[in-house]
């Protein structure tokens, strides 16, 4: 029985999940297939002592607790799967605990830094400033990667500044456009863009010469290449400027339900790892402006 197939299909159909969530539950479901199969173990015929040693094998393999805890989650939906359309009777999923991994506090940048790097850009040709409109565009609305090679003309509203935002699960929001943004945009749009095309015809935004979507990967590589040209050494992973514009609005004074809405979060639990670097921050302005946050090194009398 081809069970990634089969699991698939539901993950598609009834879950309606993303491209890339189901990609992630597919090779989590099969490496679990794999080690089963190594193990001469059915799916069928497991309990829940069987998924503790998988568990095990995947902690002696130095998987991470993030990593531990997805598969959790993805083994639970995929025996709830199983049992739903009576492939299996059996769920070993039911005495195992979820893991709850210790959430590392996201890489961010200053404002100066988005600055540099935009800056980094020189403005030259077409594609120019299409990478200067992109960059500016996923600062100003906090949009994931994805979601910006994604987007179409028609989710752009230029009455009130606003983009309708089409995220994980399917799930919309609307956020809005910065003036700075709104204008690279704009005159990438009605100058630039047509450039680029040449000839083609194309609903996306933010398009190429070869192919008129572009992906994920290729705008991580422009974001990395203008951040060395700008000096900035940090660690940036295809959301550091979505971090980057949550903390920028807690920092100016948001509320974290707005940052969670114009963030798309589901859970304001999610939104809630912004608030460790906005305390840090609110701390280290603190001991900077109190005469009395501090003693000088040299000065002996304790307080």
């Amino acid at each position: 029985m081809n069970y990634i197939n089969l699991y698939s299909d539901y993950l598609i159909f009834e879950r309606n999940l993303t491209n890339n969530t189901i990609l992630t539950y597919q090779n989590v479901i099969r490496e679990f297939l794999d080690y089963l199969d190594t193990n001469n173990k059915k799916v069928d015929k497991i309990d829940s002592n069987d998924i503790r040693d998988y568990i095990k094998h995947l902690s002696l393999n130095n998987k991470s607790d993030l990593t531990i805890s997805l598969t959790i989650t993805v083994l639970r939906s995929f025996y709830r799967f199983l049992n739903k359309d009576n492939i299996t009777k059996n769920n070993p999923m039911l005495l195992i605990e979820s893991i709850k991994p210790i959430k590392k506090v996201p890489v961010t940048l200053t404002v100066k830094e988005i600055e540099d790097i935009i800056g980094a850009i020189s403005l030259n040709n077409a594609i120019d400033y299409r990478n200067k409109a992109m960059l500016e565009f996923l600062f100003s609305t906090g949009a994931r990667i994805s979601e910006l090679c994604n987007l179409k003309l028609n989710q752009l509203n230029f009455e009130d500044s606003s983009v309708l935002l089409h995220g994980k699960g399917n799930k919309d929001r609307t956020t809005f456009i910065g003036d700075v943004a709104l204008e690279y945009l704009t005159k990438y749009l009605n100058t630039y863009r047509k450039d680029i095309l040449k000839d083609k015809n194309s609903n996306y935004v933010f398009v190429g010469k070869i192919k008129d979507k572009l992906n994920r990967s290729y705008v991580l590589t422009l974001i990395k290449k203008y951040a060395k040209i700008a000096g900035v050494n940090k660690n940036i992973s295809p959301h550091t400027f979505r971090h980057s514009f949550a903390t920028s609005l807690l920092e100016n004074g948001a509320d974290l339900v707005t940052v969670k809405t114009l963030l798309g979060h589901n859970n304001i639990a999610t939104t809630q790892i912004y608030t460790h670097i906005t305390k840090e921050h609110l701390k280290q302005a603190y001991e900077k402006a109190h005469p009395l946050s501090a003693l000088e090194d040299n000065n002996d009398e304790k307080i």
